[in-house]
């Protein structure tokens, strides 16, 4: 069984274009102008940072199990799922933006080819587990604001830390990452705003009303 012509044509014209639209305005920018300049700057860290962190010495194997998991994208999806029934607006925001950080970062990962500091494995840059909890995090935190924010981007940092832990990123392929998982987070969040909770008046013979109007 295909996919049709329209269907594409509606994923395109009623998802991604939108997506990269919001994204790509004045303040998304300035988001990728700061996590460029952000993860050159971290680079000359990256190396002290290691030497820090690596081979579990300032956090505990089962911390770094727990960030670990964290990263797999499976505590998100089940957030983003448990949106999707009780909050389905904020909850397809949050699936979308998982899914398109995940593409994206697959994607630099393999433009960027970088070694991991502790093996020949050429897909460092940027961390996927990090990419995934701050994706998470920021979605939170516009959908439910700060009390959110405070507990999410806490672990989305845990998961970032866990990874230097592990000697399995650099430090500024962290930073690359939550700049990643951001970006995208706040394209779908404001994409999705716009289709969601229209309020609009209807009539009939009988008189009128409101009727609320949920689209995706």
């Amino acid at each position: 069984m295909g996919i049709s012509t329209t269907s594409h044509a509606h994923l395109y014209y009623d998802h991604i274009k939108p997506t990269i639209k919001d994204g790509f305005d004045t303040k998304g920018w300035i988001i990728i102008g700061s996590g460029l300049a952000t993860t050159a700057l971290a680079q000359t860290q990256d190396y002290s940072i290691r030497a820090e962190y690596k081979d579990n010495n300032r956090m505990s194997s089962q911390g770094s199990k727990f960030g670990d998991f964290l990263g797999t994208g499976i505590p998100g999806a089940a957030i983003a799922l448990t949106q999707l029934y009780f909050d389905p607006a904020n909850g397809a925001a949050h699936t979308e933006a998982l899914i398109d950080t995940a593409l994206v970062t697959y994607a630099l990962k393999y433009t960027n080819q970088r070694n991991r500091p502790g093996s020949e494995n050429r897909l460092s840059m940027p961390s996927g587990h990090t990419s995934t909890t701050f994706a998470t995090a920021t979605a939170l935190t516009y959908a439910y604001g700060w009390t959110a924010a405070i507990p999410s981007y806490a672990l989305a940092t845990w998961t970032a830390a866990s990874r230097w832990s592990d000697d399995a990123h650099w430090f500024s392929d962290t930073l690359a990452g939550a700049f990643v998982g951001l970006f995208w987070a706040r394209a779908t969040h404001f994409h999705h705003s716009k289709n969601y909770g229209q309020t609009l008046p209807f009539f009939t013979d009988g008189g009128g009303g409101l009727v609320w109007v949920m689209r995706y």
